[in-house]
């Protein structure tokens, strides 16, 4: 019985795989916008309830839904977009040979383009949708001003390798899926280690204000080959 049971538990992720597959060949766009719906979801949720600003005082989560709904509005729009940029770049940048140094130049060539040409459009479109979002449009240039380089150097620290490996092992009809998974890790790791110690955020903010200090640290969140502050 318990080895039944264990096979049965085996064999789960497998039929939730090749379910999948099938679902991503019948109806690729659709279902990578549902995942990249579901990464962002995943991860704003998972980094909210890391924050301790997201807690009440009798130490309730106490989550930002209209942030998670931009969130996940534009990374749902990442993964379209994502459906046809990864076939346009593999049109654009063919493979010369199967060689190991012509898929190196091959995936420098599409990661350059990728961080230095399509992230940082991405992340304008990004605060362009946030300031909307949020009531206050008039603000997108203080917004671009104060963000938007810090931003980008932040991205690029994970991203540039990531999408090195991406183009060099992961399949053109896998690798949205693949920068879903690095952006939901790359939540949880940015948010434990931007939430180490004690102290809640209120806290640490009265005490920047008693020493004449700004406000908070940048709050910054991975996305679909972008990283993006939400702060």
């Amino acid at each position: 019985m318990v080895s039944m049971a264990l096979s049965i538990l085996a064999q789960a992720p497998k039929r939730a795989w090749c379910q999948y597959l099938s679902i991503l060949e019948s109806k690729p766009g659709r279902t990578k916008i549902a995942t990249s719906v579901a990464a962002a979801f995943l991860g704003d949720m998972m980094a909210q309830r890391m924050d301790r600003a997201h807690l009440t005082s009798d130490g309730k989560f106490r989550p930002d839904f209209r942030r998670t709904a931009t969130l996940c509005a534009f990374n749902g729009g990442m993964g379209l977009f994502g459906h046809y940029y990864f076939s346009a770049l593999d049109r654009g940048i063919p493979l010369v040979s199967k060689t190991m140094a012509s898929r190196g130049i091959q995936a420098v060539q599409k990661t350059f383009i990728d961080q230095f040409v399509a992230a940082p459009i991405a992340t304008l479109c990004f605060y362009a949708l946030k300031v909307t979002a949020e009531r206050r449009p008039t603000e997108y240039r203080r917004e671009i001003r104060q963000k938007y380089v810090p931003t980008l150097l932040a991205g690029w620290q994970l991203w540039v390798p990531a999408h090195m490996v991406n183009f060099l092992f992961v399949a053109t009809q896998h690798r949205v899926l693949y920068t879903n998974v690095v952006a939901v890790g790359g939540t949880y790791v940015l948010s434990k280690a931007s939430n180490m110690g004690g102290e809640t955020r209120g806290e640490k903010d009265k005490g920047r204000d008693r020493d004449g200090g700004g406000g908070g640290a940048p709050e910054y969140e991975i996305l679909s080959d972008c990283c993006v502050r939400v702060d």
